[in-house]
């Protein structure tokens, strides 16, 4: 029986420092390209766009759980920083032998790649798709997610858990809280305090993708223009899209991600 592209990947684990990181992997032959995932998202975030990305490429596609989302083991109970979770994706890479390997992020995916490009230097082609890191001054939301981490033990042992999701994401509108499983709250609440990461963008000196969505309200089009004249080697593309273009826009993506690695601007 014959499969298309769509219908053939393979799932696997690999672990580090005794954590499992799950793996799914799209299309055959030779890794083209490794996909991290957003905040709250999974391998699956990538159903749409990995698939496309195998064909074009002509090879694999590796798309990895980040830890605490997916299939992958969370972090330790008191969370993770950026460079922490860099310190996990170097590990990651060199266990699955995909060091020389394109990569591209999403969102937060973006932000562990920015990190991991200056805590681990190389000059691996990357794509980031409406990447954070570039942190402006607190939005109302933002605010009252930074008051839902102070109070949200008592909160939680005094309310049923169906209802606190539903208070936080409904009313406070803080989805990033409300989607986070309990052992990744000091996770986020370490994210959210660390530094925007603008003044550092000079020591990433690889070629950088830029893909960004015009009504992006998560990481908006400000972010996007910080990036591009704070990387040395970045270009910018922009489509209609909000923040999911990686799934709402996946040919578009596709077509620019394959004229980005199929050009070697070395010559």
């Amino acid at each position: 029986m014959s499969h298309t592209i769509e219908e053939k990947y393979r799932g696997l684990d690999v672990h580090v420092d005794g954590r499992r990181t799950h793996v799914r992997v799209w299309g055959d032959g030779d890794p083209v390209l490794v996909c991290l995932h957003g905040w709250g998202g999974s391998v699956g975030s990538f159903n749409a766009l990995a698939p496309r990305l195998a064909q074009a490429l002509g090879g694999a596609v590796w798309c990895v759980d980040v830890p605490g989302f997916g299939q992958s083991d969370p972090p330790p109970a008191d969370g993770w920083g950026t460079r922490q979770f860099a310190d996990w994706l170097e590990g990651t890479l060199a266990e699955l032998g995909l060091r020389d390997v394109p990569r591209l992020g999403h969102s937060n995916g973006g932000r562990i790649l920015l990190r991991h490009s200056l805590t681990h230097p190389h000059h691996v082609p990357t794509v980031l798709v409406g990447a954070s890191g570039v942190q402006w001054p607190l939005t109302r939301r933002q605010r009252l997610t930074q008051v839902l981490a102070k109070v949200s033990k008592p909160l939680t042992e005094r309310l049923p858990k169906r209802l606190v999701r539903w208070v936080t994401a409904k009313v406070f509108r803080a989805h990033d809280w409300a989607a986070a499983p309990a052992s990744m709250k000091a996770t986020l609440s370490k994210k959210m305090a660390e530094k925007c990461m603008r003044t550092e963008l000079g020591g990433v000196t690889q070629r950088v993708l830029l893909l960004w969505g015009e009504h992006d309200t998560m990481t908006p089009m400000k972010s996007a223009r910080v990036l591009h004249e704070g990387l040395p080697n970045a270009e910018l593309a922009v489509c209609g899209g909000r923040h999911g273009i990686h799934r709402t826009h996946a040919e578009w993506v596709t077509e620019r991600v394959g004229g980005f690695l199929g050009r070697d601007d070395r010559a």
